[in-house]
């Protein structure tokens, strides 16, 4: 048996869970970005930063010439131009 299949899979609590204030975190964003963000909602002018924090990480990301799409599952498509929000379809 290989000795590496014995290892535990150990987990760093604090990147794990986090119980910190994410607005410490993330001091540029907005306090009305915040609330968009808590809603899980979106906002044309978003960054992508802020586009992950409220809908997550993307199932897919497209790059079509000097835009990037993210399609999610469930929540819909954003498009980006110069890293900010321009269309949002859910």
């Amino acid at each position: 048996m290989n000795s590496d299949s014995n290892q535990k899979f150990v987990v760093d609590f604090d990147k794990a869970f986090s119980f910190k204030d994410p607005k410490k975190k993330y001091p540029k964003i907005k306090n009305e970005i915040w609330t968009v963000i808590q809603n899980e909602s979106m906002r044309i002018g978003m960054t992508k930063e802020e586009a992950e924090l409220s809908w997550g990480t993307p199932k897919e990301i497209v790059m079509y010439g000097s835009t990037e799409q993210w399609v999610y599952e469930t929540s819909g498509t954003l498009t980006f131009k110069n890293g900010m929000v321009i269309k949002i379809d859910e």
